[in-house]
Order: C-alpha cells, then sequence, then structure tokens
C-alpha cells in the first residue's frame, strides 16, 4: 500500500478509512486535533490513539512537514520561505507584515504554465500541481515552527491556483474547517490570471473565498501580450463572470494591475481599467512592477504612478496603491521563480 501524506483527507474521509478497521469517527477527530489544533505530527505522539490505530495510520500515511531549506528576511519585515518538497522540487511561499495584518502568500503549483509577461514564476516552465497537503504544510510550517499569528492568506505565489482546482479546494476546505485549521473564510483569497470556467466553477462551490484576478490590461490587444490566457479567455468573458462571481457570492472582486512602465500606465488604460472596475462593480488594486532578472520591463515613476492613479479616481472607482514588500528578497509580487532549479 503506498504512504500518503494524511493531510491530502478531509474528516469525512479519514472517518470512513478509520470505519474499516472498526475504529470509532471520534479517532478521526483526535488525530485532527493533534494536527491542526496542537501541532504534532508524529503518530507516536498520539497518546489517546489505541496501539492499532496508530499502526494502521503510520502504515498507510506519513504527516510530516515539508522541510524548509532556507528562511531569507528582509530589511522591511518580510521573509521569504524555500521548502523541499519529496521529490526534491523547490517552492516559495512568503510572510508580509504590514501594520496590523500578518499575510501568508501561498504557492499552488511548482511553477506556472501561463507565462505572464513580467513574472517570474512562469520562467521556468509548469512543473506539477501541489497537492492539498503541499499547500497546507505552508501554513502550518509557520503556525508551528514560527509561530506566527497570520491574519491574511492569499493564493498569489507561485502557479495559477484555479489550474490545480481540486487541490486548492481542498486546502481550503480544510484552512476554513472548524475541525481543522478554522481560519475564516474572509481571511482567505485567490488570485487567479482569469481562467473564466476555474470562476464559474468556484462561484458554485459554496466556498466564498475573495476573488482576485491579475488583469494588468484593460485591453485585449494589450492583455493578449502580458496575459496570453486573455486569448482564450478574452476581456468580455472574464468581466462576465466577475460581475457573476460577485451576484452570487456577495464578494467584491479586486482587479491586481502591476503598472509598466510606457506599457499599460497611460492615461487611456487608466480610463479603461476604471471603467472595468465599475462596469463589474470591483476594486482595485494597483502594484508598481518589482524588477525581475531577464526581463525588460521598467518600474514607472512615482509621478507618473499618481497621475494614473488621479485619472481612475476622476471617474469615482475604487482604487488602491499597494506597497511592495520584500523585492530586495526576489518576495514581491511576481518575483516568486523556481528556486532552488538549475
Amino acid at each position: 500500500m503506498a504512504v500518503t501524506d494524511i493531510k491530502n483527507l478531509t474528516l469525512e474521509e479519514l472517518e470512513k478509512e478509520l470505519a474499516g478497521i472498526g475504529a470509532r469517527p471520534f479517532s478521526a477527530k483526535q488525530i485532527f486535533e493533534w494536527m491542526y489544533r496542537k501541532s504534532v505530527f508524529d503518530f507516536d505522539h498520539m497518546t489517546n490513539l489505541s496501539k492499532d490505530i496508530r499502526a494502521h495510520i503510520k502504515s498507510a500515511h506519513t504527516a510530516a512537514l515539508d522541510r524548509c531549506e532556507k528562511k531569507i528576511p528582509s530589511s522591511d519585515k518580510t521573509v521569504k520561505y524555500l521548502y523541499r518538497l519529496d521529490d526534491s522540487r523547490f517552492i516559495e511561499s512568503v510572510h508580509i507584515r504590514a501594520g496590523d495584518r500578518d499575510t501568508l502568500c501561498v504557492s499552488s503549483q511548482v511553477g506556472c504554465r501561463f507565462r505572464c509577461a513580467f513574472c517570474a514564476s512562469g520562467m521556468k516552465g509548469f512543473i506539477r500541481n501541489l497537492s492539498a497537503a503541499e499547500i497546507l504544510n505552508q501554513v502550518l510550517y509557520l503556525k508551528t515552527a514560527e509561530n506566527r499569528k497570520i491574519t491574511n492568506y492569499v493564493f498569489m505565489g507561485m502557479g495559477e491556483p484555479l489550474d490545480n482546482y481540486d487541490n486548492v479546494l481542498r486546502a481550503i476546505g480544510l484552512m476554513n474547517s472548524p475541525d481543522a485549521l478554522n481560519i475564516g473564510i474572509r481571511n482567505i483569497t485567490l488570485s487567479t490570471c482569469g481562467l473564466v470556467p476555474g470562476i464559474k466553477k468556484l462561484m458554485d462551490s459554496g466556498i466564498k473565498v475573495n476573488l482576485s484576478v491579475s488583469l494588468h490590461a484593460a485591453r485585449d490587444d494589450l492583455r493578449n501580450r502580458l496575459v496570453p490566457v486573455n486569448r482564450k479567455y478574452p476581456l468580455a468573458a472574464l468581466y462576465e463572470s466577475c460581475s457573476d462571481y460577485f451576484k452570487k457570492t456577495g464578494r467584491l472582486v479586486t482587479l491586481e494591475y502591476v503598472l509598466l512602465e510606457n506599457v499599460n500606465d497611460a492615461p487611456k488604460d487608466a480610463y479603461a481599467l476604471a471603467r472595468a472596475s465599475k462596469k463589474i462593480n470591483a476594486k482595485i488594486n494597483l502594484i508598481l512592477y518589482n524588477p525581475v532578472k531577464g526581463l525588460s520591463f521598467g518600474r514607472p515613476s512615482s509621478s507618473r504612478a499618481s497621475v494614473f492613479i488621479s485619472k481612475i479616481r476622476e471617474t469615482g472607482a475604487k482604487v488602491t496603491l499597494r506597497e511592495s514588500r520584500g523585492s530586495e528578497i526576489m518576495a514581491a509580487c511576481g518575483q516568486l521563480c523556481l528556486a532552488g532549479t538549475k
């Protein structure tokens, strides 16, 4: 029998498995309590389980966290974590402190297949999806080894979450479950480059997670170049799915927009972005471009960015400029990559 990570299982799945060896459903709740409340991942230390249950669990499952190879701090208190997975692949996640908010930026894939023009994560292509357990391990590491009180969780690390829909939704379900991590769903945000079928599937899932869309251009010709998935799911279809998401879940969608000097930062781009946000009742989150080695994009000046913001505000659209953190350690938006690979 293949040994699998027990954190891939929901409580109901674990109850069903244990019922097969005559154990009561309560035993599954005890295991969840040990892992998600007490941060114990060694089955031998789960002392209120019978020896038979422990023997079965050890023969079928592991619970160990992925190995943190490196922890890289920044002067702005951002910390990047490099994890080695069981197959010796690597992923990164980022802990960001800003005022009274502690945010964990979580990865969902090794690499990315969508190759947004300014983003490091897709430069070496797509390797594989993360399992639900590998996603959860990023959360659990900070909870256990680092003892951090995280207030917000964002699926904005390496990979496209909706391209790994089943595992990401399973992980979010366990994060939100009162029997597991009991994290409020309003504290979890999923970011997508615009996979329209995934957005539609998400809105019907019953999990009302916050949704961000990596827009970066409000004209199809420009977005086709910056975010190639737009050729398959153009803006009209994307906007419709965002509008439907808001109507069905009651959650305002956020349009993420990286400002690239002399590419998407002209007044006409600001007005197009403002029209889009008002059309679908969305918020706008602007980010100044963070440099990536090998890419030729530039960051606009503060004055140029200010003009862009003022043009949006003229229309009455909701806009904020997000302060990038962790750029000196390549941990800011668009900078995470396949570290540890050649």
